[in-house]
């Protein structure tokens, strides 16, 4: 219960935070699509909390409910942000576009499971402590990554994005990141099934 209180109360504060600091920015496609991502950043630590916490639930149920916290979580996050951008509320609302709202959607979704599956699928192979310092070093090293890119890179990526189209673009990362969902959830079960 505690860790679910300060799971709510970090998704507030940052949620706030995204407000005052991105305003209505926010509202960007190329920002409001990759924060909705984060839930990959989530997922991780939310499953190694539960394996801990409930070591008798199977793993893949960890797995969806991992993954369901840290779309949650993010969820929270963005409807906290909006609600204080919009504040005092009128009858008109500032909001993305409906269709970012559901590409951000479908790609938080995606990479949850995709993460949530990987470190499932770790933690059946590795201690949970190993996989835990793990996960922490290879999110350290992705966020090190996305923002010591050069500004060339990410400007031709950007431009990649707009000539192929936003839509085009996240529907393909989806296809790929679920497909690479069904793959871990199958080796998953495989772990699962040898190990009873």
């Amino acid at each position: 219960m505690r860790a679910a209180v300060v799971q709510i109360g970090a998704a507030v504060w940052i949620g706030f935070f995204i407000r005052f600091w991105r305003g209505f920015s926010m509202l960007d496609p190329f920002f409001l699509i990759p924060f909705a991502c984060l839930s990959a950043i989530l997922a991780g630590p939310t499953l190694l909390e539960l394996a801990r916490k409930k070591p008798t639930q199977q793993m893949l149920q960890r797995v969806l409910e991992a993954a369901a916290r840290a779309s949650g979580s993010v969820l929270l996050m963005l409807a906290i942000a909006l609600a204080s951008l919009n504040y005092p509320w009128h009858e008109k609302w500032l909001l993305p576009e409906w269709s970012t709202a559901i590409e951000a959607a479908l790609l938080s979704v995606a990479s949850a499971f995709a993460a949530s599956a990987l470190t499932g699928l770790c933690c059946s192979r590795l201690s949970l402590r190993y996989v835990k310092w793990m996960f922490r070093g290879l999110a350290l090293a992705v966020l090190i990554v996305w923002r010591e890119l050069p500004g060339d890179l990410s400007n031709k990526a950007i431009v990649a994005t707009m000539e192929w189209g936003m839509a085009t673009t996240v529907i393909a990362i989806a296809v790929f990141l679920f497909t690479v969902d069904a793959g871990l959830l199958y080796l998953l079960s495989r772990r699962t099934a040898s190990q009873s």
